[in-house]
């Protein structure tokens, strides 16, 4: 489905997990207003989804496209962060 915002995919359950139950502990919660709770599947389990989905015959390799650069959006961050870190606490040379 495409909304204004961008496309959104609403599936019942997953490629590449069991549904629901498997998704909820990975997921990021947010508060949108009064008892409103959303559970958003985490990034680890997305990246695992879209593998599944882009293996799948059925549905498109831009899946697999996706997976890859979401892995290559932590690998970034994690680097970044190491560097980061690491200036820090590393005594500067000069």
């Amino acid at each position: 489905m495409t909304t204004e915002a961008g496309d959104l995919d609403l599936v019942g359950t997953p490629d590449g997990s069991r549904g629901y139950a498997d998704l909820l502990p990975g997921s990021e919660t947010y508060d949108l207003a009064d008892a409103l709770v959303v559970h958003v599947v985490g990034l680890d389990d997305l990246i695992r989804l879209r593998h599944a989905s882009g293996m799948n015959v059925h549905r498109s390799q831009k899946d697999l496209h996706d997976a890859a650069v979401l892995e290559k959006s932590v690998t970034d961050a994690a680097r970044t962060s190491r560097r980061t870190s690491l200036n820090l606490v590393a005594p500067q040379l000069t």
